[in-house]
């Protein structure tokens, strides 16, 4: 017989692992009635553990989300980046000015995106400016790219600092791609604190912001807040990890579009 602690061990590592643990779910895996976990669940949060929300439970405190290096993060989570980059890249249109931020998963949007003409594509990462070229040298896509320089981050492939900062105060967007390391109800963060200066400065020169996450980022906190889930017009995920009902709410609340693509 399973008990008490095995079962509220197994809601921390899922409520940790995934952002969200799942009342049905547990009940399931366990085969006890969803009255028991419901009771569980009252146990840890009585001890500050886990916060409840509908359907299931979340971290109170969730930790501290941090980067993987450069090459995991490219080779990580390659079907959801694949989807979610073909689904943003269809917000792009002829005769617009995109910025895009250093973030990998922004890679799978320039990887996608082709057929469109006359567009200005603005970015801090050599990855994707590399990315932008060759699609002009193939005559996938037709404009110009504006690369905003700066100092270099070797690792992760981007140009960063004040100079890069301060570049895109000249600047105005007709839409920006921006990604994170972690979504939470009152913070969108990043473990970089170049990322986070860069991506705020994108927001807000842009008419319209798009926030590109896998699912596995949110209900997550990570070191620096550079942003409110309101801030953006559209956030874009997956659905391999459950998006709680309680993020679903928040978004529509805060009249944010949240696309949740297949994978």
């Amino acid at each position: 017989m399973i008990g008490l602690e095995e079962r509220q061990d197994y809601i921390l590592s899922v409520a940790k692992e995934h952002g969200f643990a799942s009342i049905s779910d547990i009940a399931k895996k366990f085969e006890v009635s969803i009255e028991t976990i419901r009771r569980d669940i009252n146990k840890l949060c009585k001890d500050n553990l886990v916060k409840k929300v509908r359907g299931g439970a979340i971290l109170s405190k969730p930790s501290c989300r941090k980067d993987e290096d450069y090459l995991l993060r490219i080779k990580s989570n390659q079907q959801q980046k694949l989807t979610i980059g073909m689904r943003a890249s269809s917000m792009i249109q002829d005769g617009s000015v995109v910025a895009f931020d250093a973030g990998v998963s922004i890679q799978s949007i320039a990887n996608s995106v082709s057929g469109v003409k006359n567009v200005t594509f603005v970015t801090n990462s050599i990855s994707i400016a590399s990315i932008l070229l060759n699609k002009f040298n193939r005559e996938e896509i037709t404009g110009r790219i504006i690369f905003i320089g700066g100092e270099l981050d070797i690792q992760n492939r981007f140009s960063k600092g004040a100079f890069a900062t301060d570049t895109l105060k000249d600047y105005y967007f007709d839409i920006s791609f921006v990604s994170c390391t972690a979504i939470s109800f009152d913070a969108v963060s990043s473990y970089s604190l170049d990322e986070c200066s860069y991506s705020k400065q994108l927001i807000e020169r842009s008419s319209a912001s798009v926030l590109i996450a896998e699912s596995n980022k949110i209900c997550k906190n990570s070191i620096c807040r550079f942003a409110k889930i309101s801030d953006f017009d559209t956030i874009i995920t997956d659905d391999k990890n459950q998006i709680s009902d309680e993020i679903k709410k928040h978004c529509d609340k805060e009249k944010v579009e949240l696309v949740i693509v297949s994978v």
